[in-house]
């Protein structure tokens, strides 16, 4: 009869090492309790996640039949505490890039919100995750307004141009949030960036001079769930400026990108370009 195999295959002690490496549980001395809040520090996490899987493939299976109860005190135990000690440094850094960025774009509206706008527009149909990229470095303010700004852009763009061309599913996909199902095309046609970005600097410049604004959890999502919009509206941007801003900008800022790249400049196919490849 063979005997089966209880070696743990270490997503727990990653699971374990994660968290403790968040921060999300921290001590209270007003209560004398531990109190856990929030998501925590998002780059220490996947820090942490990191060196516990770096240890469970540097350890394999040299542990044995006692890997059942060693591999939990050394990977999670010991990568946890790494992260644990990690924390405050990782914190601080993470924390000192959003107060530099938010600085900028204070100092540079127009400039830094077009930089934000684009990189984020970039970053949603790639493997990065925008809401992780917000949360981490804290984009605040205009700031935060222009990352969502971005993933709008790309969000328009991509309806715009794969309704003609995909199955209304992809499309009302896309429309709902699921702009990453367009990575495919990213790496393999990268010129899909072009209207991206072209959508992403003419929508910025709104977002400077209304000062559209938004906060950490918002900058990632754009228009999904109209997360980015309620954010603004809730800074005290007015309804109409709110649909300038957030619709008519990016639409007509896509329509024409559509117009100029594919018509006028024939860089691409539109059925080359935005057929989904899932």
């Amino acid at each position: 009869m063979a005997i089966p195999n209880y070696l743990p295959d270490g997503s727990g002690e990653i699971c374990g090492a994660a968290f403790v490496g968040s921060g999300v549980v921290k001590f209270n001395p007003d209560t004398a309790t531990y109190i856990g809040a929030g998501t925590g520090d998002i780059i220490n996490t996947m820090i942490t996640a990191s060196i516990a899987v770096g240890m469970i493939l540097l350890i394999g299976e040299k542990f044995g039949s006692v890997a059942i109860v060693a591999t939990p005190i050394v990977v999670g135990i010991g990568a946890g505490l790494i992260g644990y000690y990690l924390y405050p440094y990782i914190t601080k850094i993470t924390a000192a890039i959003g107060d530099l960025i938010n600085t900028f774009t204070t100092l540079q509206p127009i400039l830094m919100s077009i930089l934000i706008a684009c990189s984020f527009a970039f970053l949603i149909i790639s493997p990065i995750s925008t809401v992780a990229i917000g949360m981490a470095i804290q984009l605040n303010g205009v700031s935060a307004g222009a990352a969502a700004m971005g993933v709008a852009a790309t969000t328009v763009v991509l309806v715009v141009n794969s309704w003609k061309v995909n199955k209304p599913g992809v499309t009302l996909a896309i429309a709902l949030g699921a702009m990453k199902m367009m990575m495919p095309n990213l790496f393999r046609k990268p010129i899909i960036l072009v209207p991206c970005l072209f959508t992403a600097i003419i929508s910025a410049i709104p977002v400077a001079l209304f000062s559209v604004s938004g906060t950490p959890a918002s900058a990632g999502f754009g228009l999904v769930g109209l997360v980015g919009p309620l954010a603004s509206l809730d800074a005290g941007l007015s309804m109409i400026l709110l649909l300038i801003s957030w619709f008519v900008v990016p639409i007509v800022a896509a329509f024409v990108g559509q117009i100029l790249f594919e018509k006028i400049l024939k860089l691409y196919d539109r059925k080359d370009v935005f057929e989904f490849l899932g």
